[in-house]
């Protein structure tokens, strides 16, 4: 395994510097490659190895802002993928935690002389997972035959479209405690979309009372 406990890997702050720093698409078999963007050819995978593992940081600024976010991905021929340790997306793969040497359950039908299509996914609910600063994206990559297959593919995109702060006003994403009632209340934390200056007491209301 990557790690032990078997989900350590996938976590923000596991330690992969001993990993190597290798380009996408990874593949053997079907032409991923281009000109442009050669990859990492696993020519040591058929018949060999039945998984890879990628992590990958990336930075946001302020998470709060993340309204969206979008996972465009090409497998061949399954996957399943975290951000912070949080699964967002199962591909082509049972359940549970799958082992290194495990695979995926069907092989990905592709166009003739060509890798696997690519596949645009919503992530639900990003600022569940999301944090301020560093975060990591995390996948596990199966080939489906392991021992006979003549191919793996594996490519992704993650992004998000950031509203402009200038033309849309801030609104409130979250407060803490939920409304209701409590035993006792020491403070209030109130979350925007945006970072926003100016707010007074006078802007905020418990029970209508500022």
């Amino acid at each position: 395994e990557a790690s032990a406990p078997i989900d350590a890997w996938r976590s923000l702050g596991f330690d992969d510097s001993g990993w190597s720093n290798a380009a996408a698409p990874f593949y053997y078999g079907d032409p991923y490659s281009t000109a442009a963007n050669p990859g990492t050819l696993l020519s040591d995978m058929q018949a060999t190895y039945s998984s890879i593992y990628l992590r990958r940081t990336f930075n946001v600024p302020f998470a709060a802002a993340v309204s969206n976010l979008f996972l465009v991905h090409q497998s061949d021929d399954g996957f399943i993928a975290w951000i912070n340790g949080v699964e967002v997306i199962r591909y082509n793969m049972g359940a549970g935690d799958i082992p290194y040497n495990g695979s995926a359950p069907q092989s990905i039908q592709e166009p003739a002389n060509s890798g696997a299509p690519y596949v645009p996914v919503t992530l639900n609910n990003p600022s569940a997972y999301l944090v301020n600063g560093e975060n990591v994206l995390a996948v596990h990559a199966f080939n489906n035959q392991p021992t006979t297959s003549s191919d793996f593919g594996f490519n992704a995109q993650l992004y998000t479209f950031v509203l402009d702060p200038a033309s849309v006003p801030p609104t409130l994403v979250n407060v803490s405690p939920r409304a209701g009632e409590v035993f006792a209340l020491t403070n209030i934390t109130l979350t925007f979309s945006e970072p926003v200056t100016g707010v007074t007491a006078d802007d905020l209301l418990i029970n209508g009372v500022s």
